[in-house]
């Protein structure tokens, strides 16, 4: 991955030549950091680890030091434990044809001087998020649980597609349970109008309103986990049927701040020099 090309361009114009009206745009490509956990977390394959739970919530068998000593033996002697359930390793592996996530940042607007100190400024903010990274179950495929254990419609579904008491729901690989993959292949999207208006700092009263109006959309908000808390995306072939509002979204946010500063007595080291800087944020 030797080709990351972040270029930057950008403009101000001022069509009146008056001063009082500017229009200012950008364009700009940046990389993402990969986050650590992505292959740090190799470390946990097998043979010396794997990603297995017992117990009486997991699969009925009351399990502990005082029932199993041998859970915190060393060596680790309780194999046997897992072996009783079917429990089966959790491989971590990272795509090798892995490339830098990228960003694309676009930017349009224009500042107005209202009046003698008052500026006013609207903005259009896009951040295009591409070959972001996430996990998706490799030992996979569309449809491997569809009639296994289900009822009403999709009882008849199954049934008048031939498969009345379901089908086999085994994983590719039968040697382990989900492959934990990392790799790209997920975006976002964020599309922002900016609103702002400030008063420059005259007779110890300064100010600043913004109001933003946005809509963030993403396949996966986070790394690891899916909106509905599973671990990876709902389908792993088609990962764009988990796209829609990102965990982060915020429609509309609101913020006012102001800053006075006492004009009395301004040289006292007793009375002077005192200010208020209130900070008021709805969304």
């Amino acid at each position: 991955d030797t080709n990351n090309f972040a270029p930057r361009v950008g403009f101000a114009f001022d069509p009146t030549g008056r001063g009082k009206f500017v229009v200012r745009g950008g364009f700009g490509l940046g990389y993402d950091r990969l986050f650590n956990n992505a292959y740090e977390n190799i470390r946990f394959n097998s043979p010396h680890y794997s990603d297995n739970a017992i117990g009486a919530f997991i699969n009925g068998v009351v399990a502990g030091a005082l029932e199993q000593p041998e859970l915190v033996n060393i060596p680790f002697t309780a194999n046997n434990l897992f072996a009783a359930y079917g429990g089966q390793p959790i491989p971590r592996h990272v795509d090798q044809r892995l490339v830098t996530a990228y960003y694309e940042q676009a930017n349009l607007g224009g500042e107005y001087q209202l009046a003698r100190g008052y500026v006013a400024e609207v903005n259009y903010i896009g951040t295009f998020g591409r070959k972001l990274i996430g996990l998706k179950d490799a030992n996979n495929y569309d449809g491997r649980t569809a009639c296994s254990g289900v009822t009403g419609l999709q009882k008849t579904r199954c049934t008048a597609a031939g498969y009345p008491t379901g089908f086999t729901s085994a994983r590719p690989s039968r040697l382990f349970a989900s492959d934990n993959f990392r790799t790209n292949g997920f975006n976002s999207n964020y599309d922002g109008l900016q609103v702002s208006v400030r008063k420059a700092y005259a007779h110890g009263l300064m100010f600043l309103a913004n109001y933003t109006y946005s809509k963030s959309m993403d396949d996966l908000s986070d790394v690891g986990n899916q909106k509905t808390g599973q671990l990876g995306t709902a389908d792993p072939e088609n990962p764009g049927y988990d796209y829609g509002p990102a965990d982060f979204d915020v429609k509309h946010i609101v913020s006012v701040a102001l800053n006075y500063e006492s004009q009395w007595r301004k040289k006292s080291l007793l009375f002077g020099g005192w200010g208020i800087s209130p900070i008021l944020s709805l969304q």
